[in-house]
């Protein structure tokens, strides 16, 4: 079936990829990065069954992206209005409303992520996001609202730095109705997409009963810490507990709160 996205769809998307604060310097690259990203998207979307043009339903949109894409700032009524208008959509919708921080600036790295949820994650996968950090288990990516208004709410994982046990789980998960777990490997290496066909609080309940199935882990090797090896020339102003060495102090302490309860 195809799904055009109008005027409103991309306008209201770059939205939250934008600052509020318009007397921030721009950059004509971001802009070009976030056209292209938004595109690559839409065609996703599609299943690159249609050429772009096709997709984009007219010439307000692509007036839109001509000024974002040659570096043009949008006013701040702009993008206010983008926001108040996308808001009503997705109310209709039963998407959960959004966080007044929430930007969809990415990638950041995790520790960031976890000390501002709303700011990078849409509202339906927050708390299962919280559950899974707290059982050192690391997110790679979520859903955005995009995804949210075609009917789907998902959380990605590295299914390669999950414990032999939460591995199992992980693959039970999909004898549970409406829970489908694709590890295919389709756009990142090793990842896990768990998805349900929910939005709003349907959605967020789901995941997050979905996160409570897993059992806390201690942080994996590689990702988190590197066994010490005490002739390894590099060795010197590292982080060392328990005979590993830590990437950063973030680690250390899952790492710690893992072992308090073990």
């Amino acid at each position: 079936m195809r799904i055009s996205f109008s005027s409103e769809d991309f306008a209201a998307h770059f939205a939250y990829l934008l600052p509020d604060n318009q007397n921030e310097p721009r950059n004509d690259l971001d802009f070009q990065v976030l056209g292209i990203f938004y595109l690559e998207e839409v065609a996703m979307n599609n299943d690159y069954q249609e050429p772009i043009d096709a997709l984009i339903d007219d010439e307000e949109t692509k007036a839109l992206l001509e000024r974002l894409l040659t570096g043009e700032s949008l006013s701040p009524e702009e993008i206010q209005a983008m926001k108040e208008r996308d808001n009503a959509k997705r109310a209709a919708l039963g998407i959960l409303p959004v966080p007044e921080e929430y930007q969809s600036d990415y990638p950041t790295d995790m520790e960031h992520v976890e000390a501002n949820p709303e700011r990078y994650i849409v509202p339906e996968c927050i708390p299962a996001c919280k559950e899974l950090w707290s059982k050192n288990i690391y997110t790679f990516m979520v859903c955005d609202f995009l995804d949210l208004e075609m009917g789907w709410a998902w959380i990605c994982i590295k299914h390669t730095l999950l414990s032999n046990r939460n591995k199992e789980i992980l693959a039970s998960l999909n004898q549970i109705s409406n829970v489908t777990v694709d590890t295919s490997d389709n756009y990142y290496e090793n990842t896990a997409y768990i998805k349900v066909p929910f939005v709003g609080q349907a959605a967020q309940n789901a995941l997050l009963n979905i996160a409570q199935r897993f059992e806390m882990q201690d942080v994996p090797e590689g990702y988190a810490y590197r066994v010490y090896n005490p002739d390894d020339p590099m060795n010197g102003g590292e982080i060392l507990e328990d005979g590993r060495i830590y990437l950063s102090e973030y680690h250390l302490k899952k790492h710690r709160k893992y072992r308090s309860r073990n």
